[in-house]
């Protein structure tokens, strides 16, 4: 194991480059310090990453005739969630303090992405053009607010749920802007700015996510009885013998959670639902409002809905560095396996590892995708520390399905398209989700022709 009584294993400790990163560690007993290599520019991270961060992770050490590699897994079963290569030492210039002024900021920030952001012609950037433009505007004395209003107009128009900028406050990193925009979040906002009791739109936005899940929870019989992992997922039956699984979020499922963790909690809960809903007549999976999490989480979900072992999708990094792709295949899990019709409820709002649990239970015969396209942010989220108190997050990998198409930037398309959230009717923020839930059980009671044919 990686971590074994609270320490790092003695064959990690050292000096790696984790492949497909663009960084470099020093490994001790207890903790991970990170050195970010940019082209001209190589400096320490401000973040240490602890000792917990891997807990529960397997390793395999791997001594070639020329180098020698450690992959990192976070489950068995699994790809690897990281490749490290031994390295000699951290060179004596990325040790030094790096200049903290704006202009090797930007530029730090802007080869950052240059290097490693995978999806420049998906989002139509023309990234060198974005330098070329922004960087006039640094002068020798523009302060961290000016140049933060230059960081934010570069990444504006990204369009990505994994791109943001983050401004540290003491030891605290503290988001300053998020790059996502899809037409609901569009929307969301536009809701904000019509009403004045709620004065920050994350709070907005938490109170509307609150009352869609208290609205569907409200029909549900027995079951969970409420939200579980955290407040993450809640299950039962709806009228009919329909049975009901919504998860808002594939992380978080305890104050204190971690990987290891959290794949202890969804496993036991997954096979409590499974084993409780066994003889419903038909199951739905509702992801429409879900902000992501771990990959391997998503696995183990789809997991209780696999027949047979099948390969989902492949994970490349946008610069290797050596890294092989990954390979991700979705397999029975549990004591038990759900086999009945399936129908996965996704929309612009099914973020990350809720992209990532689209592309496993496409390829299940009895699931039928149905509602919106997903949020098309499917890669992980690389985050960096820049100098001085910035950071930023972004994109780094291509998941690409089986028949080597990339939904990045476009979303999974559903088999059956259904119109949950109408960017032309504000009030399908209200009244959409409640509506698509009535609209797929009565599809699945055959009641109603159902929702038209998508592609």
């Amino acid at each position: 194991m990686v971590v074994q009584q609270n320490a790092f294993d003695a064959k990690l400790k050292g000096t790696w480059r984790v492949l497909g990163e663009g960084r470099l560690i020093e490994v001790d007993d207890h903790d991970i310090r990170q050195f970010q290599e940019v082209k001209s520019i190589c400096y320490l991270d401000r973040q240490v990453l602890p000792v917990a961060l891997l807990e529960g992770y397997s390793y395999r050490h791997v001594k070639g005739r020329d180098k020698v590699t450690v992959d990192l897994y976070a489950t068995a079963g699994a790809p690897s969630g990281y490749t490290l290569e031994a390295i000699p030492g951290i060179p004596e210039n990325c040790r030094k303090t790096p200049p903290s002024d704006a202009a090797t900021i930007l530029k730090t920030m802007w080869d950052m992405l240059d290097l490693d952001y995978g999806f420049f012609k998906e989002r139509h950037i023309d990234w060198a053009a974005k330098y070329a433009a922004l960087q006039p505007k640094i002068m020798p004395r523009t302060t961290e607010d000016a140049l933060q209003e230059v960081l934010v107009e570069s990444l504006h128009d990204l369009n990505d749920e994994h791109v943001s900028l983050l401004r540290f406050t003491g030891d605290e990193p503290v988001f300053q802007f998020d790059a996502a925009n899809s037409p609901t979040l569009k929307t969301l906002r536009d809701a904000f700015a019509r009403q004045s009791a709620i004065s920050s739109f994350a709070e907005f936005d938490a109170q509307w996510r609150q009352s869609q899940q208290a609205s569907i929870a409200a029909h549900l019989i027995g079951g969970s009885e409420g939200r579980v992992l955290n407040g993450a997922m809640v299950w039962g039956k709806l009228p009919g013998n329909i049975g009901y699984i919504e998860m808002s979020r594939m992380e978080g499922f305890s104050d204190d959670a971690n990987t290891a963790s959290d794949l202890r909690l969804v496993r036991a809960e997954m096979d409590r639902a499974i084993a409780q809903l066994s003889d419903t007549q038909a199951l739905i999976v509702d992801v429409a409002i879900n902000d992501g999490g771990y990959d391997v989480v998503s696995a183990e979900v789809a997991g209780r809905f696999a027949d047979i072992r099948r390969q989902a999708f492949t994970v490349h990094q946008h610069r290797s560095q050596g890294r092989p792709s990954q390979a991700w295949f979705v397999e029975p899990k549990g004591p038990h396996q759900y086999l009945h019709p399936v129908y996965l409820l996704t929309t612009d709002l099914t973020v990350s590892a809720g992209d990532s649990l689209a592309l496993m239970m496409r390829v299940l015969p009895h699931v039928t995708q149905i509602g919106q396209p997903t949020s098309g942010s499917i890669s992980n989220k690389l985050v960096k520390s820049l100098p001085g108190d910035f950071m930023v997050s972004f994109s780094n990998e291509s998941y690409v399905d089986p028949k080597g198409f990339l939904y990045e930037g476009l979303g999974v398309p559903p088999k059956v398209m259904l119109q949950v959230f109408n960017p032309l009717d504000p009030a399908s923020l209200s009244t959409g989700h409640g509506t698509a839930i009535d609209q797929v059980t009565a599809l699945i009671d055959g009641q109603t022709t159902g929702p038209t044919q998508g592609q």
